[in-house]
């Protein structure tokens, strides 16, 4: 009965490298994840200062035709 108490070193690599590929994957998800949002609130914010010098030079905004 003597059973095997630790990983060989190939299963030890392997388990390594799909741990390792998980969490890239997951940090990457993240990375994408915090881009869009943040090009989607410099559109937010670009809009609005621009409406807002719109206000402030008195222009009236042309509707797109």
């Amino acid at each position: 009965m003597s059973e095997r108490q630790s990983f060989t070193q190939a299963e030890r690599r392997r388990r390594f490298q799909e741990t390792h590929e998980v969490a890239l994957a997951m940090i990457y998800a993240q990375r994408a994840a915090r881009d869009a949002k943040t090009a989607r609130l410099r559109e937010l914010r670009d809009a609005e200062e621009q409406e807002a010098l719109r206000l402030r030079l008195g222009v009236v905004a042309v509707a797109p035709a």
